[in-house]
């Protein structure tokens, strides 16, 4: 079965057009097509990485004042929820440059470590008692969320959906801190 096409000049007859021919003619269509959804995408990875970046630099102002105004900022993890379960985990960081880790465990235990923060709202944390970086939470990338400062593991794309609460460290007030409870 052939194709037919018109000749734009007027008077002309259809022109069979060939199998192969029209294989091709598809093929470069859904080419362009595809090519033009590629485009579009990485258009909107570029927005939301912009964003990602300014919205990490808003959070790492917000950060440095709150830090100057309280001597403090803490986070929980579970979307700053306590569950009072060895999942819970607070990280304190103190205006000193220290960061405290506070997982609850059949204990709890205290980690100790040190921190610092770029303009961009990245976090590095180090443990001289652990000997390394402290995985998975080693670099952590904090963000302005809805109602108050995010901070998210690097790593936090590549997490399981079922951990992906557990990763979501929302910052919560000073008086709900744990790190104060334990004595050095």
């Amino acid at each position: 079965m052939l194709a037919l096409t018109w000749v734009a000049a007027a008077g002309c007859v259809p022109q069979p057009i060939s199998p192969e021919l029209m294989e091709a003619e598809q093929s470069r269509a859904f080419d362009e097509a595809r090519h033009r959804e590629e485009e579009a995408k990485a258009r909107e990875r570029a927005a939301a990485e912009a964003l990602a970046i300014q919205s990490g630099r808003r959070a790492a102002v917000e950060f440095k004042g709150h830090l100057s105004r309280t001597g403090s900022v803490n986070f929980r993890n579970w979307d700053g929820k306590s569950h009072g379960t060895d999942g819970d985990m607070d990280l304190c960081f103190l205006r000193d440059g220290k960061v405290i880790m506070i997982v609850n465990s059949l204990v709890r235990l205290k980690y100790v470590g040190t921190y610092a923060i770029d303009f961009d709202g990245k976090i590095v944390m180090t443990a001289s008692e652990l000997g390394q970086p402290w995985p998975p939470v080693a670099v952590m990338v904090l963000r302005q969320g809805d109602r108050c400062l995010v901070l998210h593991p690097r790593a936090y794309q590549e997490a399981a959906e079922e951990l992906a609460g557990f990763w979501s460290f929302r910052m919560i007030p000073a008086k709900e801190a744990r790190w104060k409870e334990l004595k050095d």
